[in-house]
């Protein structure tokens, strides 16, 4: 079995939360024009009416994986005016903002929670166009000299949070190895350093099996006491993982207490977010090579209580049993 975990989120560039502001277009104005023709000196109304101002929608584009593409003015085109001899005004174009799978927006109270790709929502509707001076004409009045001016779009100003969506969700301490263990399940090379905090952004990639199965992994900075208070920026990092349907614990077991290192994150966890920690879970025991890490697996095995399977990421050991259960955990799912 051969995985392939393609790098696609983030970078320097990264952005999981931003305002911006969405502009519907302006309606273009109707028109103010009659009939004329040499027998006809004074014929009836025939301005067109103004086209309507486009709208502007934002639709989830599974290829995005960050808000840094969306601009903080959002503007749909304006409807074109109506022209004489009953010609209507163009509509104005609509403006598409493409976004990541998983971006909350929020007016107030929540408008819109977009998960699926292809999923739209509408978020600044364009302004009427005015009607022409044909539709004012009445008995009393065959020839109205007046037309209305089109509408000004809707504006509105919008909260965009990226709550990232993935099969698997990868949590733990700084420096235990996940970044090792994403370059061993994978041709993706992640900065690796003998210090903590190498990880500065999410990222969330994809393993592909031979029969072209995938699997989505979401791979947060390492987390800290504290961070479900947001120490360490630990609200940035946690909300990429609360909608993972599998959690994955990455742990140092040549520590002298990797135990305490577990509690420690499923604390932190169900302390953000009650129940978080209760999702279906596997533990990757980073590091086995170690002189006393058999010691200390044996040791835990007999406390655990959920799977827990001995690793070493540097070496590219048991790699292939550790994605092996995540698929089959995902399955037993469905």
């Amino acid at each position: 079995m051969q995985e392939n975990y393609k790098l696609r989120l983030g970078g320097r560039n990264f952005t999981d939360r931003m305002r911006c502001t969405a502009i519907g277009g302006h309606g273009g104005s109707g028109c103010v024009s009659f009939f004329r023709d040499v027998f006809v000196p004074r014929g009836p109304p025939n301005g067109g009416d103004g086209g309507h101002g486009g709208d502007v929608w934002f639709e989830v584009d599974e290829n995005e994986t960050s808000l840094s593409c969306v601009k903080q003015r959002l503007s749909a085109r304006p409807g074109m005016n109506g022209r004489g001899k009953a010609m209507h005004g163009p509509r104005g174009s609509d403006l598409v903002v493409r976004v990541p799978k998983g971006t909350l927006v929020r007016e107030i109270p929540l408008h819109a929670d977009l998960t699926t790709h292809g999923q739209r929502v509408l978020v600044a509707r364009g302004g009427l166009g005015g009607p022409g001076n044909p539709h004012f004409s009445s008995p009393t009045d065959r020839q109205p000299h007046y037309a209305l001016r089109g509408l000004a779009g809707q504006t509105r100003t919008l909260d965009l949070e990226l709550k990232t969506i993935a099969d698997v969700g990868l949590v733990g301490l700084p420096n235990a190895g996940k970044s090792t263990f994403l370059s061993a399940v994978s041709n993706a090379h992640p900065k690796i350093a003998a210090y903590p905090f190498t990880t500065l952004n999410p990222y969330i990639g994809t393993v592909t099996f031979r029969d072209t199965h995938q699997i989505t992994v979401a791979d947060i900075p390492g987390l800290i006491p504290g961070a479900h208070r947001n120490v360490g920026l630990g609200h940035s990092f946690l909300r990429h993982v609360e909608r993972s349907r599998i959690l994955v614990y990455i742990v140092d077991i040549s520590r002298p207490d990797p135990w305490n290192d577990l509690r420690a994150l499923q604390t932190e966890l169900d302390l953000y977010k009650p129940g978080l920690a209760e999702r279906p879970s596997l533990v990757v025991a980073n590091k086995a090579d170690a002189a006393n890490a058999r010691e200390n697996f044996e040791k835990w095995r007999a406390m655990a209580d959920i799977p827990m399977i001995p690793v070493s990421a540097k070496q590219a050991k048991n790699i292939t049993k550790v994605t092996a259960t995540i698929r089959t955990m995902l399955e037993q799912l469905k």
